[in-house]
């Protein structure tokens, strides 16, 4: 067994405590050998767990080669999947956005047809039926997603019954272009649309807290077996060949 030890910070080596004469000594430069990305440390702590595997004399108390094999693995798999929730969320949200600018531009038609059968002073009496709300003085379909995606339904229920519902006659014209017809594959492309955002949501929400226990179970190993091997090589260029030999410290960090 390998015994761990709180080993203090190796002394900077002869000739690098003071500058060119006799000016006050530098700072070394911290490098730490935990790559900040999660990327990288994923892929590090998956290769770390292949070479400790080769090197059956180090252990730590705590855990074992197989067990960080395991969670170094999961951590891998926990970043992916992180990526790949938030790379989903993009394309529902600029839907999202593309169906309110034609909601937004083609919203005034209904106002306009309900002002066309009930006048305008009795229009606005209507209109709460149809899922429309006043906002800053103005008749408007719900801003916020999850509301507009009902008050959509509630539009199409409402113009249903109202009798704006499209249709041809047989001179060719078209009655009510802007009725029920209309906004039905728009209030049902913006239902998906809000579901697959709030539930992307959720995903990246979950791969998050996953990904960040994981992360700190993968940190600690690797901190604690770089001072096995700080232990081990008190020799400093010794030191250093062993935790390039792990894969810390590579020039990509």
């Amino acid at each position: 067994m390998v015994v761990v030890r709180n080993l203090p910070l190796r002394a900077p080596e002869a000739g690098a405590t003071a500058g060119a004469g006799g000016a006050a000594p530098r700072k070394p430069v911290k490098t730490d050998i935990i790559p900040e990305a999660d990327a990288k440390l994923a892929d590090l702590g998956v290769y770390v767990a292949g070479v400790w595997r080769d090197h059956p004399w180090l252990t730590l108390r705590f855990t074992t080669q197989a067990a960080f094999a395991t969670n170094a693995a999961a951590y891998h798999q926990a970043v992916a999947e992180r990526l790949s929730a938030g790379a989903e969320r993009p394309t529902a949200a600029a839907q999202i956005y593309d169906l309110d600018a034609q909601i937004n531009e083609y919203f005034y038609r209904v106002r306009g047809m309900l002002t066309d059968k009930y006048d305008k002073k009795r229009a606005p009496s209507y209109f709460a039926k149809m899922g429309i709300v006043k906002e800053n003085e103005t008749y408007i379909l719900p801003r916020e997603r999850s509301k507009r995606a009902a008050a959509l339904a509630q539009l199409i229920k409402g113009l249903t019954e109202e009798g704006f519902v499209n249709r041809t006659l047989p001179d060719g014209t078209v009655l009510f272009p802007f009725g029920a017809g209309f906004w039905q594959p728009i209030a049902t492309a913006y239902a998906a649309a809000v579901t697959d955002v709030t539930d992307d949501t959720g995903a990246i929400a979950d791969a998050v807290g996953e990904k960040d226990l994981l992360r700190e179970q993968v940190e600690t190993v690797l901190r604690s077996l770089a001072k096995v091997l700080d232990g081990n090589y008190p020799n400093r260029k010794e030191y250093k060949a062993q935790l390039r030999g792990f894969g810390f410290q590579r020039e990509s960090y």
